[in-house]
C-alpha cells in the first residue's frame, strides 16, 4: 500500500490539507500495523516528513514488529515528485494507492500511472482545480471538504466523530435559520 499526503507542507497555506492527508495516513497505519505491515509513504514537503514518520510509527509500537517506516521525502518540485511517485507505483508491487493531501496539477500524473498499473485509488483534494483530475482517476474521490472529515470516519475516534456530527448539526440549523427567514420576509410582502 502507498500513501501520498501531496506536496503541501505543515508551515503553508496548504497546512488543513496536509494535516488531513496524515490523518488519512494514520487511520491506513492502524489498520495495518495488526499484521505487522506499514505502508510506503511519499511527502512533498520536508516540513511534513516528521509528521508523517510518526503517524506511522506510532500503531507500530504497539506491536512487536520494530518501528520501520517507508517515508520519503521526495521533493517540493511538482513535476519531480509527481516521477518520484510514479517511479514508486511502477517499481514496487503496489496494490492500493491513497492519494488525499495538498496537489497541484501534478496529480493527474499521479492518478494517470495509477490507472496504467491498475492499482485501486483512492483519491482526495480540496483545490477545485484538482478535483476532476481526482474524479476521473480514483475509483474512490473525496472532494473537497470530505478529505478533512476521511480521517475521522477511518479512525473512528469518538471525539473526531462527534466533531464531524456537531459539524453537521450546525449546518442543518443555519439552513432552517436561513428557510425561516426568508419565508418570513416572504409572507410579510
Amino acid at each position: 500500500m502507498h500513501v501520498a499526503p501531496g506536496r503541501g507542507g505543515v508551515a503553508a497555506t496548504s497546512t488543513a490539507d496536509s494535516l488531513a492527508g496524515v490523518e488519512v495516513l494514520e487511520a491506513v497505519a492502524n489498520r495495518l500495523a495488526p499484521v505487522g505491515q506499514s505502508p510506503a509513504v511519499s511527502v512533498g514537503d520536508a516540513t511534513l516528513l516528521p509528521v508523517a514518520r510518526a503517524a506511522v510509527q506510532r500503531p507500530l509500537r504497539a506491536t512487536a514488529v520494530p518501528p520501520v517506516a517507508d517515508v520519503r521525502w521526495l521533493t517540493s518540485l511538482p513535476a519531480a515528485y509527481a516521477a518520484g511517485v510514479m517511479g514508486t507505483l511502477g517499481g514496487a508491487k503496489v496494490g492500493v494507492n491513497v492519494m488525499v493531501g495538498a496537489f497541484g496539477d501534478e496529480y493527474l500524473l499521479l492518478g494517470e500511472a495509477g490507472v496504467r498499473q491498475r492499482v485501486e485509488q483512492f483519491a482526495g483534494a480540496a483545490d477545485p482545480a484538482v478535483l476532476p483530475f481526482v474524479v476521473a482517476t480514483a475509483d474512490d474521490p473525496l472532494l473537497g471538504e470530505d478529505i478533512y472529515a476521511a480521517g475521522a470516519y477511518l479512525g473512528g475516534k469518538p471525539w473526531h466523530l462527534g466533531s464531524l456530527w456537531a459539524q453537521d448539526l450546525v449546518r442543518w440549523l443555519l439552513v432552517l435559520v436561513i428557510l425561516a427567514a426568508v419565508a418570513a420576509n416572504t409572507w410579510l410582502w
